[in-house]
């Protein structure tokens, strides 16, 4: 936001959703509040679809609970702030998931988000045993960023339809020479890897 308001300072920015201040990627802002209203709304609704790509790496000897599936559950804060994921489903975080191998251990996971809690991703991709790389606080190795990234967001306003793609500009395992086919099936495909 605060590029946004550097670069069009006689602009008023209204920001639809937020992202965990680590994330990077798309970041869905209206410019009137009529349209922050009907965006907000579709979003409670569940009409505007979200992607978001990660690369997690598991524990030497471990192995992920899942590989691809849904993660739901209540979350509720931690001792130092952090959140967990509860059985109990009163109010759940509800993430759907799919991931392939890489080398090493890692794996390249697409997100779809059906709630928006704060870091309900990356509490996630930690209760089952897939913490995401760089995401010290909820048990991922040290990186040279957070690697997870909002990719896509489609939704069809006034009977348009919308399609946001932004790929990451940052980080070394997302820049790889070997993630440019699943980046390239990402596009094509529309929200498969």
């Amino acid at each position: 936001m605060t590029r946004l308001k550097q670069a069009y300072p006689h602009h008023c920015f209204h920001p639809v959703h937020r992202l965990d201040k680590l994330t990077s990627g798309l970041l869905l802002v209206a410019l009137d509040s009529d349209t922050n209203r009907a965006l907000s709304h579709m979003f409670q609704q569940q009409l505007i679809a979200k992607n978001y790509v990660a690369i997690t790496r598991f524990g030497q000897g471990k192995s992920p609970k899942k590989k691809q599936g849904t993660i739901k559950g209540d979350m509720a804060q931690a001792r130092d702030g952090s959140y967990k994921l509860l059985q109990t489903k009163v109010n759940p975080a509800h993430t759907d998931f799919v991931s392939v191998a890489l080398q090493d251990r890692r794996r390249f996971v697409l997100l779809t988000p059906k709630t928006g809690k704060t870091h309900q991703l990356r509490v996630a991709m930690k209760s089952i045993s897939m913490p995401i790389l760089g995401d010290e606080r909820y048990g991922g190795e040290a990186a040279d960023r957070l690697y997870l990234h909002a990719f896509r967001l489609v939704f069809t306003l006034n009977g348009v339809e919308f399609i946001y793609q932004c790929r990451p500009k940052t980080g070394d395992y997302f820049l790889a020479k070997s993630m440019e086919c699943y980046w390239d099936k990402l596009v094509l495909d529309r929200g498969t890897i």
